[in-house]
């Protein structure tokens, strides 16, 4: 038993300490989004050095979004991975729930952080192509 209690705090640290960063991870996107959105937005390309600025920039958020879909890769797998310890004991149910809540959380902010991704490469698509 005193494994099982060991492995239920366990789980419950690993929630803990991603529910606290979890916070700053979204403000980075939210961020990460108004930068971009007012660069872009007053982007114009008017020279082939801007133009190559451009491309490289495009290529730097299309290897991030390449990361940001392996990690919502790993963070979709990780989800539910836990179900199978559920009634071993009530302190393991309990982590169980809580690390289940979490994962979903780190899935939701992957997939905002995707989504960000996703129009901003749009956005500078757009520009490119009027360019």
């Amino acid at each position: 038993m005193h494994i099982i209690k060991g492995m239920a705090s366990d789980m419950n640290g690993f929630s803990d300490g991603i529910s606290v960063e979890l916070p700053d991870f979204h403000e980075a996107w939210e961020r990460f989004e108004d930068s971009y959105t007012n660069l872009l937005s007053r982007l114009e390309i008017r020279t082939r050095e801007d133009r190559e600025q451009a491309v490289t920039l495009q290529g730097q958020m299309d290897t991030l979004r390449e990361g940001m879909r392996q990690a919502l890769a790993g963070a979709e797998e990780a989800r539910g991975v836990f179900g199978a310890l559920r009634g071993v004991s009530k302190d393991l149910n309990v982590a169980v729930r809580r690390v289940d809540k979490t994962l979903e959380r780190v899935f939701e902010e992957f997939s905002i952080g995707e989504s960000i991704l996703v129009r901003t490469i749009t956005l500078l698509d757009r520009k490119l192509q009027d360019s």
